[in-house]
């Protein structure tokens, strides 16, 4: 017999197995944990019962549904692997008659949190980095209201050891900054003095949005966006938000900075006397 009269005779037999695989109605059950069905020590499969009298507790892989107690689910053998049962999908034939929030509440997005974070040194099977707009507070959006407007989420900062809390704005108006012709762009700042957000415009427009000289950013404030309007923007895009300036810590207190500024200075004379003098 060849290799391929091999494969297909395999695939053949394949085929009937499947065949007699059934799908059974379960439900998580919380044997290890009281609140997660999570198998203890055997990551990814989670704890599951049948739905039927005197039904059966055992161990299935679970990449499809949050780890709930008390979540009905389907449960099959995994193809090409019979012996292996998985969670194939909710059952959604019982969720509807739940009055339970908790597994009406987007029950099919698996806790795979974790395996996307890089926790400090060591990385997660899926570890991503975060694009920097997709950090919320304090970001420029483009405004849901009509106009020449944005809309700035909240956040806090730091003053004088004190945090302060900023509770965002809705379509801050940049109206009155549009020129006649060309191009101005705009600066946007939280200033911490009135925990209130300003804008200040370049001092002249320019025929060619390249050419635009943005405003110098003030001493101790704290900066969000360089944003662009021209003569004929009727509302601000994601594009018009030229440069997000928000800085990564966010704190407005110079005795803070000089001793960051001190560590640091202390830090590379300690690693230059490590690398020269072997100390």
């Amino acid at each position: 017999m060849n290799i391929r009269d091999l494969i297909k005779s395999r695939q053949k037999k394949d085929d009937q197995l499947q065949k007699k695989i059934s799908v059974m109605k379960c439900v998580t059950v919380g044997v290890d944990f009281a609140s997660d069905c999570a198998v203890k020590n055997r990551k990814g499969y989670i704890w599951v019962r049948e739905q039927k009298t005197n039904g059966s507790i055992f161990q299935v892989f679970n990449s499809e549904v949050k780890r709930l107690v008390g979540l009905p689910v389907l449960v099959s053998s995994e193809m090409g692997a019979p012996y292996r049962k998985v969670v194939s999908s909710i059952d959604w034939d019982v969720i509807p008659l739940t009055s339970d929030t908790t597994m009406l509440n987007a029950p099919s997005v698996y806790n795979h949190g974790l395996s996307h974070e890089w926790q400090d040194t060591y990385p997660a099977a899926d570890a991503i980095s975060i694009y920097p707009r997709a950090l919320v507070p304090f970001r420029v959006y483009s405004s849901t209201t009509s106009g020449i407007k944005v809309d700035i989420a909240r956040g806090f900062y730091i003053v004088s050891m004190q945090t302060v809390y900023y509770a965002g704005v809705a379509a801050y108006d940049l109206t009155s900054y549009k020129p006649v012709s060309g191009y101005v762009g705009v600066l946007i700042y939280l200033d911490p003095t009135t925990n209130a957000v300003n804008s200040v415009v370049s001092e002249n427009s320019v025929p060619d949005a390249d050419d635009i000289v943005y405003p110098d950013i003030p001493t101790k404030v704290l900066p969000l966006a360089y944003v662009r309007i021209s003569s004929v923007s009727t509302e601000i895009l994601e594009s018009d938000i030229i440069l997000d300036l928000r800085p990564m810590y966010t704190f407005m207190d110079n005795s803070i900075q000089d001793a960051i500024a001190k560590l640091s200075a202390d830090i590379d004379l300690q690693i230059s006397k490590h690398v020269v003098e072997g100390v």
